[in-house]
């Protein structure tokens, strides 16, 4: 309990109780980042640290290099052990510390947070450009305070909190101040810390120890006079605490400078200690004697005898006698004879005591208004002009002569003195003003003694002098008195002290309520949306309370209501549409308020020159446009709803602009009430309009994404749409924005997929299936809901053809259960490649939007490509002359030659495994015989998993496997799977096969082979030739033939099964010696025809 003792210092100027105990150091304490994580963390005595290691009791300090304009970092508080609120144990604490201002020419400051959070933060800056207000550095610390079973600390009148804000410096380097306190500012007597008209607690001169004239340094928290740099803030509502640090550059240049912003209750005012009655002392007392025995005496009454009655014996009546008049005649007087006069006697002497009466004079002190009414004991406004008259009666006649005639008045408080007026109006007196101690003395110049003294024996009545100024603070009352001391330092001297007047300003909180102008911001459905993300194209519904029932029975003269009234919205231009036509304006009973005209202007610059004045008078720039409330007639105004403390509700309706879709910009929204040239700002509103990003990619059936990457036939795509409610968390909107629903369209390529609606599934993060949503596909966009039509118009966005739509069942269920919430869902939708575009190749799209309260966004456009397969046959005599192609050609009777049968090219980058290559040939068996000797060779660079590189051109056939029908003609070779397994997607891919044919029947023969790729097989061209009939061979003597040199037939491949009969492998082991003799036997046929 602080209390005030009769002005001394030291004291603050109101009692006040203190329920909340930050005094201790919690050096124990553990801190968390919520926001983000340090650049650093260090310890004490750390460099970057300097003196601060030796008055900080932290061990550990979180360093941010760069805390940028506009960022806010959230700190969390652990592990407390002496913080108590009402005598209850504090065990969390959390602070929002937003930097509101950089220095000038930077955008960032480094921020050192320790851990104890009694100790605040440190903010570092570099040497400014010496101009305080331009150059200067601001933080908002929002504080909030937690107990034990988690319950949040709410502060009362009852159980208020008192913070103490100490160190606040003011000297050639740097000036330091507070501001903007969710409590009420309240100063220590003495101390050079006030709150000023700009509305910052600062000193307002120098206040270094020696600037003070103190026998010992004040800026510790031990100095007896550490109350000369600090201020208190009592909260007695809510259950945050909030302030604004601020420090600006003097022009002394001191380099990099450091700046040290603590937030505790550290007691650095004198206080008392409360009365506690002393207890009930009970004393220890000796015990009674035993009682004396009495036994009284038996009373006998006497015997009373009454006396004998005494007997009257009235004596009889005199006779009265009448009486009688005798009338006598008398002679008249001679005239007498006068004697001769005595003789005069001596004069005589007189002794006599000499008096000397003085009269003291009355004196009156008044208090009036520039109207010259008297004021005394009524409500003023805030720099209203208070004049004081200094009455004096009459100076009594036969008075002694007067030496001398002073004033003397102690101003109180907060009453700024026009010493310049003052002057000008009492020009008989010499005027001298203390400005420290806000004291004014009036000593009557010689002129005006002379004239006093001019008559002694006649009374003399004085001018009154008088004192002018205005009263500076709100909530504020000045009571005043002064003192004239006549004939000073003489015999005669004698001083007369004067009646108190007093005056009162509103806004103090008891008496009358605080000067709080509101600002809200709510939805259609009149719900609160302050601080809530926002849809795009919601109308926002500012509620603003023009507060003026603290001004009920006030006084004020007729130049304080020409100053006007005005309650001007700053509202962001750029993210808001005003809607002035539909502006409401109401009283407390829900009465329509007319006579006040809706103005928007886009800059204070345009607004009338008294608004501007009252809003530079406090250093109040609007951003941009604002939109004024103006009384047409400030009288009637004033009379009606001022006077009277009528509070008045305004509703100023604004759009979010539609150039903020998707851009999660934050804007504010401030406002002011102007009253008698005084503004005064409401709270800050600040809303956001969401970013929604809903993302598209496709995977296979591991669920890996295979965007951009080529699909192999019959490939299923599993689509994932992840649908974007993070930004909505917490959000409010009106039932009509509920009623456009929630929807996903996936404008998917109809011409390439094949939709399985069956297979659609949508999961939360926690991976659960949601319901409540339905899937429908429609032919076009004409067909689908004609909310969905609009969303998709509104952004100019054109399906291509067919669409999937799913949308939700129960708007408002889906809201509360994954919207609100601030879900991220993923819807999977299966597509399969229609096989019609194997044959072509290409490429398809597929693109979705998420429909939210009307709005549409679009995901990325995923894109696939599709390979072309396109299998080729060619007939050739053997490998050594692929190039000669005999399609179309003869070959001859019992020729041995060679299908080609080149495999499609299968792409890099693929979307699926490459699971089956194989070719099936449908040879005609009745003019070519097939033994089963063929080879395999690679076309292109093949790549494995393990990084082994098989070259083009690599005989692959050991990786083969081979099926023939020797009675049908057919035959089919395909790669093992252990070797596709071993192919990475990476690489491109492809194969050609050659199969050794003997001709052994004259005609035409055509040949198509089938291509089967990942299960899907395509048709090559057909090839054709022709063998006439053979001529009846000649019989010649056979010559002697060398024996053909041996072959070393090819290893087989440890991948190669056994299959088929013993015949069809015996052929397909001597395949390597008859293709690699094949061309010499033709070439020795030809040379012996």
């Amino acid at each position: 309990m602080a209390e005030i003792s009769k002005g001394e210092e030291g004291y603050i100027l109101e009692a006040l109780a203190q329920a909340l105990n930050l005094n201790n150091g919690e050096p124990q304490a553990k801190h968390g980042a919520a926001t983000r994580e340090p650049d650093q963390v260090i310890a004490k005595g750390d460099a970057l640290l300097g003196g601060y290691s030796n008055i900080l009791d932290s061990t550990g300090f979180f360093v941010y290099n760069q805390f940028s304009t506009g960022e806010t970092l959230t700190f969390n508080y652990s592990n407390l052990q002496n913080a108590r609120f009402d005598g209850k144990q504090i065990t969390n604490i959390t602070y929002d510390i937003t930097n509101i201002a950089s220095p000038q020419g930077t955008t960032s400051i480094t921020l050192v947070v320790p851990n104890d959070p009694t100790e605040g933060f440190i903010a570092y800056r570099p040497d400014g450009t010496g101009d305080w207000q331009t150059d200067k550095m601001e933080f908002r610390v929002v504080a909030k305070y937690f107990l034990a079973d988690g319950t949040q600390v709410s502060f009362t009148k009852e159980k208020p909190g008192v913070f103490t804000h100490s160190s606040l410096n003011h000297n050639d380097i740097g000036l330091e101040y507070v501001k903007e306190s969710s409590g009420k500012f309240v100063p220590i007597n003495g101390s050079s810390i006030q709150v000023t008209n700009e509305g910052l607690a600062r000193s307002l001169g120098a206040n270094r120890t020696s600037d003070l004239n103190l026998p010992e340094e004040w800026d510790t928290t031990s100095s007896r006079y550490a109350y000369k740099g600090a201020i208190v803030s009592t909260m007695t509502s809510g259950n945050t605490y909030t302030v604004t640090f601020g420090q600006g550059d003097m022009p002394a240049n001191a380099g990099g400078i450091s700046y040290w912003f603590a937030l505790n209750t550290l007691p650095v005012a004198r206080t008392v200690t409360p009365y506690s009655p002393k207890p009930h002392v009970t004393p220890d007392l000796e015990p009674l004697p035993d009682p004396v025995p009495f036994t009284p005496e038996v009373f006998t009454p006497k015997t009373f005898t009454p006396e004998n009655p005494v007997t009257f014996t009235p004596k009889p009546l005199e006779t009265v006698v009448e009486p009688s008049v005798t009338l006598t005649k008398v002679t008249l007087p001679t005239t007498p004879s006068p004697e001769p006069l005595p003789k005069v006697p001596d004069v005589p002497t007189i002794h006599y005591h000499d008096y000397t009466l003085t009269t003291t004079p009355s004196i009156l002190k008044e208090v009036v208004n520039r109207d010259q009414t008297d004021i005394h004991n009524k409500q003023i406004a805030k720099d209203s002009d208070v004049i004081y008259p200094l009455t004096v009666d009459s100076l009594s006649s036969n008075r002694p002569q007067t030496t001398s005639l002073i004033f003397e008045d102690y101003l109180p408080a907060g009453y700024a003195f026009d010493e310049t007026k003052t002057k000008s109006d009492n020009p008989d007196y010499d005027i001298s003003f203390q400005a420290g101690k806000n004291f004014v003395t009036l000593t009557a110049k010689a002129s005006l003694l002379e004239d006093l003294n001019k008559d002694l024996s006649k009374s003399y009545q004085l001018v009154a002098p008088k004192l002018y100024g205005t009263v500076q603070n709100d909530g504020a009352t000045y009571s005043n008195s002064y003192k004239l001391l006549i004939n000073k330092e003489t015999p005669n001297a004698y001083t007369v002290t004067s009646n108190v007047v007093t005056v009162r300003t509103p806004g103090d909180g008891t008496t009358t309520t605080l000067i709080q102008p509101q600002k809200q911001n709510e939805n259609a459905d009149g719900v609160l949306i302050n601080d809530k993300v926002v849809a795009l194209g919601t109308t926002n519904h500012y509620r603003l309370t023009w507060d003026l029932d603290q001004y009920k029975g006030i006084e004020v003269d007729k130049d304080q209501i020409a100053k006007g009234f005005f309650y001007v919205d700053n509202y962001p231009e750029e993210a808001m549409l005003p809607d002035s036509e539909s502006v409401q304006i109401f009283t407390p009973d829900g009465q329509v308020v007319s006579g006040i005209r809706v103005t928007t202007y886009a800059s204070l610059s345009e607004a009338p020159n008294a608004l501007q004045e009252a809003l530079a008078k406090r250093k109040i720039t609007p951003k941009g446009a604002i939109q004024v409330f103006e009384p047409e007639d400030a009288k009637t105004f004033y009379e009606t709803y001022v006077t009277k403390g009528q509070n008045l509700t305004i509703v100023t309706p604004m759009t979010v602009r539609e150039d903020l879709y998707n851009s999660g910009k934050t804007y504010e929204n401030i406002a002011y009430q102007v009253d008698f040239g005084q503004a005064y700002a409401t709270n800050t509103v600040t809303n956001s309009v969401p970013v929604v990003k809903p993302s598209k990619h496709n995977t296979n059936d591991k669920g890996v994404t295979i965007d951009g990457k080529t699909v192999l036939p019959n490939t299923v795509n599993y689509y994932k749409v992840v649908l974007d409610y993070s930004q909505y968390k917490d959000m409010v909107v009106t039932e009509d924005a509920l009623a456009k629903g929630f929807y996903m369209v996936d404008d998917y390529p109809e011409e390439a997929l094949t939709l399985n609606p069956d297979g659609v599934q949508i999961m939360d993060k926690e991976g659960n299936l949601v319901k409540g949503l339905s899937v429908k596909a429609y032919a076009s966009l004409s067909e689908a809901p004609k909310a969905v039509q609009e969303a998709m118009a509104a952004r100019n966005f054109i399906p291509k053809g067919a669409i999937q739509v799913l949308s939700s069942d129960d708007p408002k269920a889906f809201f509360g259960t994954y919207v609100k919430t601030g879900q991220t869902l993923v819807v999977t939708t299966p597509m399969t490649l229609k096989n019609t575009l194997i044959k072509t190749g290409g490429q398809y799209e597929n693109t979705a939007y998420q429909i939210d309260f009307g709005l549409a966004y679009v995901t990325e456009t995923v894109v696939n490509n599709v390979p072309k397969l396109d299998p080729q046959k060619d007939v050739v005599i053997d490998l050594s002359h692929k190039g000669e192609s005999l399609d179309g050609k003869e070959i001859a009777f019992n020729q041995v030659f060679n299908y080609r049968l080149v495999g499609s090219l299968i792409p890099a980058n693929r979307a699926t495994p490459l699971v089956d290559y194989q070719f099936n040939d449908d040879y005609d068996e009745a003019h070519d015989e097939y033994n089963g000797v063929y080879k395999v060779y690679t076309l292109v660079d093949v790549t494995l998993k393990d990084g082994t590189v098989l070259s083009k051109g690599t005989e692959v056939t050991r990786y083969t496997l081979q099926e023939v029908d020797t009675e049908k003609g057919q035959v089919a070779i395909r790669f093992d799977q252990s070797f596709l397994e071993s192919l990475t997607d990476a690489s491109e891919f492809q194969a050609d096969v050659y199969l050794q044919m003997t001709r052994k029947a004259a005609g035409q023969v055509r040949n198509t082979y089938q291509h089967t790729v990942n299960g899907y097989s395509i048709s090559s061209n057909t090839v054709t030739t022709t063998t006439p009939e053979p001529e009846t061979p000649q019989p010649e003597t056979p010559k002697p033939q060398d024996p053909p040199l041996p072959s070393t037939p090819p290893a087989q491949a440890s991948l190669l099964p056994s299959t088929g009969d013993s015949q069809s492998l015996l052929a397909l082991v001597g395949g390597g010696l008859l293709l690699g003799l094949a061309h010499g036997l033709s070439k020795r046929k030809k040379e012996d025809n």
